[in-house]
């Protein structure tokens, strides 16, 4: 049927009834305009750099859109890039709306061209239906009585033929105003739609109308929206239904084709980048979950997706959905998993669990031998996931609170699992601790209490903490350390920007310490003390370890947070445990951010207590320590103060050292012999570090053998006080064997003004006289007054001999100058032992006092 037949049916029907059928019609052709579309994909495709086959290709797949570009686009600046995407993505629009568009005129011809058929047909069945004319019928015009041409007794039959078709012709006549009226709104709607250009709900008409696939996706990403059908998850799960279970089948291109949409929303396309893709997304991802798992019948969930664990790829498909689906983030949780993976990931059950239902049914408990069976397969979804992916805080949380409080209670020790538990944990730990704001829930005991889960079990920090770090774990505790790693990284990022987690991370060290430091733990009952006699007596009171010697990585990351927060360490102390924030500048000058790490001394000494057990991390942080104290020096002379108070603070810093150091001994060793030798040994390792890193700072040349040889005169100091240990050193006083005399102290600061006027560019190597310059050189340069052998038994310090001698040769210094600097010398020497002394209480003297005084919660 063509137009052309609508004539020469009019012309039948007028010659005959004059009746006319007169429908509204378009010059419009489809053909045409789908030309003029493919005209525009085919300059959208060359705009993307490529040929005309591309642009098929580039619509029903997810491909980014740096790698469809044929161009070096990606080699263009940021905005000019924009530009290349904005105008491929906008011709990539209207050619799709003008697709659209064709589709409509096609769809109004078609129906007038079937308005048409009708009307011919019921103009000739007319013409059929009439009687014979009579004979000598009079020729009529069109104004004239049709029924003059009929004898009389068929006039009420032809009345009733012509009455037919015209009610034919007038309801053709109102399907055709109908149709018209249906093609001026699309052509106005899709006219607007041209206008405003290529926003989210008219691009999102054109998938779901399926006029574009993944074309715009793939040019923007980060706004697009993404071609996908949330309903569509339950025929996907259907068929891959048929490849899991009992009865499986081969995997074929099929399954793969299935589990495409779950790649696709998980993996690489960065479909969860765009907020307007996260709501199908993550509905899709709940309805194919929800479905597989019905499929899966009486077999548990995780057993049913894992199957012979043969398949890493479709592994990692259902490790990173399930992380995706509990991510709250994208509008996921943890509530929105099927209770098998729910259960796995809160772990063992105490008691049965109840549903708040009108039936009040009780389910079957969640025991140990079921989490035995599920956290292989947990564990290896999760590994197989891409390394950057993480959970949702909830989920990530409560996996850490099940996992960590599994390893203190030997939960974990009580399950047959057929592989090594280390394994199992790390990868689990692994993802779990991905998501930082998990981590600081843990810490402040504000996460690890589900919403979702029908579980009534709680856990604590403490719970946790003493899972994670008494375990001896064969990486030397790396695997624990990622619970708290950020926390130091954190504290250190400086700028406005950043404030949010600079204070993330203050809490979260406020609360760490607490729980480390506080005996007993919250729930940890009478007979199994608290949480730091735990970490400092692993073992048992038999054969007590520290943490650190069975997990020196630990110590190493608590040392960190030491460092981060070491000038809040110096503070002056404080009733209890916590992060002020938005202080009085006044009160805590050197808290440039307003925040400030509130710690009781107790606190204090406890955890440096646990970061001295291992002697590594020991060292260091008696290497930061002493690097502190001459950076305040240099303040202090230079007058460039940033507490009011520098000296006390070193002094301070200290004095909680050498209690943590004794401390570690006496509770360690439990004689002052190996406290001892354990001391000396660390602040030798320390004071290299800080030696080392000092030349490295100077540079080589005779100042710089000087100040390393004078810093070793300070540490020799220590160690050869006495020729030989004797056997006992609780009769000599091991406290005041190793605490600091004002003569190492004044040898200490007139060093360090030796090296602030030395920076000053002040010394010359040639001006030297020749004696001074052979005595350094020599080694006798007066740092120490007594010979090597009269100082084993008497030591007798001259701190200031060299300094002065070089004041007067080399710097040509005054009087007045070296009178100035030996009273600031004396002044150093006066702060720093006040602060020392401020915090002397906080050291044992013996194995019954430290236990008694300081671990009173040990086991």
């Amino acid at each position: 049927m063509s137009l052309d037949d609508l004539e020469t049916a009019n012309n039948k029907a007028w010659g005959t009834f004059f009746i006319r059928f007169a429908p509204k019609k378009t010059e419009a052709r489809k053909g045409k305009v789908q030309g003029a579309a493919d005209d525009l994909e085919d300059f959208a495709s060359r705009l993307r750099g490529g040929s005309v086959e591309l642009g098929a290709e580039f619509d029903s797949a997810s491909v980014h859109v740096t790698d469809a570009i044929k161009w070096q686009i990606g080699d263009l600046s940021n905005e000019n890039q924009s530009h290349w995407i904005e105008a491929a993505y906008g011709v990539s629009f209207v050619a799709k709306e003008m697709s659209s568009w064709a589709d409509v005129v096609g769809t109004f011809n078609r129906r007038l061209l079937d308005l048409i058929d009708q009307w011919a047909f019921a103009v000739e069945s007319a013409v059929n239906q009439l009687p014979g004319k009579k004979e000598y019928a009079p020729s009529i015009g069109h104004d004239g009585d049709i029924l003059t041409q009929y004898d009389e007794v068929h006039h009420e039959r032809v009345t009733q033929i012509i009455n037919d078709l015209k009610d034919k012709r007038d309801a053709y006549t109102e399907q055709n105003n109908n149709h018209w009226e249906d093609y001026r709104d699309a052509a106005e709607a899709h006219a607007k739609r041209i206008g405003e250009g290529a926003t989210d709900a008219n691009v999102r008409r054109l998938i779901e109308a399926g006029y574009m696939g993944w074309s715009a996706f793939n040019l923007k990403p980060e706004s697009a929206p993404f071609p996908i059908d949330p309903e569509q998850a339950e025929e996907d799960a259907k068929k891959l239904a048929e490849y899991h279970g009992p009865n499986a089948k081969e995997k074929d291109a099929e399954y793969w084709q299935a589990l495409q949409m779950l790649q696709l929303i998980t993996g690489a396309s960065g479909a969860l980048e765009g907020k307007n893709n996260q709501k199908a997304s993550v509905e899709y991802l709940e309805n194919l979950f929800a479905a597989l798992n019905e499929h899966s019948g009486r077999e548990d969930l995780l057993t049913y997706l894992v199957g012979d664990a043969d398949d890493p790829e479709a592994a990692k498909a259902f490790g990173e959905g399930i992380l995706t689906l509990s991510d709250e983030r994208y509008g996921g949780s943890l509530g929105r998993l099927p209770e098998d993976i729910r259960n796995a990931v809160n772990g063992p059950s105490e008691d049965a669990r109840s549903i708040a239902e009108a039936d009040q049914e009780v389910l079957a408990i969640y025991t140990v031998d079921d989490w035995a069976r599920d956290v292989p397969n947990l564990a290896y979804l999760f590994e197989s996931a891409d390394p950057h992916m993480r959970g949702g805080t909830e989920l990530s949380a409560r996996l850490t609170a099940a996992v960590g409080s599994a390893l203190g209670d030997n939960t974990f020790k009580n399950m047959d699992l057929g592989e090594k538990v280390d394994d199992l944990a790390g990868d689990l730990l692994d993802v779990s601790f991905r998501n930082i704001e998990a981590n600081y829930d843990v810490l402040t005991d504000t996460g690890v209490k589900s919403k979702d889960n029908l579980d009534g079990r709680e856990f604590t920090a403490a719970d946790v903490l003493k899972g994670l770090f008494t375990y001896e774990w064969e990486d030397d505790g790396e695997t624990a350390r990622g619970l708290i790693d950020w926390i130091a990284e954190d504290a250190a990022k400086s700028g406005e920007e950043w404030a949010d987690e600079r204070e993330r991370a203050g809490e979260a060290a406020a609360h760490l310490i607490d729980t480390l430091t506080t005996d007993p733990s919250p729930n940890s009952g009478e007979e199994t003390g608290g949480i730091f006699g735990d970490l400092t007596a692993i073992g048992g009171k038999d054969d007590p370890k520290a943490m650190g010697e069975i997990n020196p990585e630990l110590s190493a990351s608590f040392g960190g947070i030491f460092e981060s927060y070491i000038e809040d360490f110096g503070g002056p102390g404080f009733d209890q445990n916590m992060y002020a924030k938005d202080v009085d500048p006044v009160n805590y000058p050197w808290a440039e951010d307003g925040n400030v790490l509130m710690l009781t001394p107790e606190s204090r000494a406890k955890y440096m207590q646990l970061v001295v057990g291992d002697e590594e991390a020991g060292a260091k942080m008696f290497s930061a320590i002493e690097s502190q104290r001459i950076a305040g020096f240099v303040d202090y002379y230079e007058g460039d103060s940033l507490h009011g108070d520098e000296n006390s603070y070193s002094g301070r810093l200290s004095s909680l050292f050498d209690a943590a150091v004794a401390n570690h001994g006496w509770g360690t060793y439990g004689n002052a012999n190996d406290a001892y030798t354990y001391e000396v040994e660390m602040k030798q390792a320390g004071g290299q570090m800080l030696i080392d890193e000092t030349v490295g700072r100077l540079g080589s040349g005779i100042l710089t053998g000087l100040y390393k040889e004078g810093y070793k005169e300070i540490i020799e100091s220590v160690v050869d006080k006495y020729d030989s240990y004797p056997e006992t050193l609780d009769d000599m006083g091991y406290k005041e064997r190793m605490s600091p005399t004002e003569k190492e102290l004044e040898l200490d600061a007139q060093l360090s003004i030796l090296g602030i006027r030395t920076d000053a560019g002040e010394f010359d190597v040639d001006s030297l006289d020749p004696d001074l310059r052979s005595s350094l050189n020599d080694g006798d340069g007066g740092l120490v007054g007594s010979t090597d052998e009269k100082r084993g038994q008497d030591p007798t310090f001259q701190p200031g001999a060299v300094i002065d001698r070089i004041n007067e040769d080399v710097f040509g210094s005054t009087k007045e100058q070296k009178s100035q600097d030996h009273q600031l010398v004396d002044q150093y020497v006066d702060d720093y032992m006040e602060g020392y002394r401020e915090f002397g209480g906080l050291r044992a003297d013996s194995q019954s006092e430290y236990k008694e005084r300081i671990d009173t919660g040990r086991r």
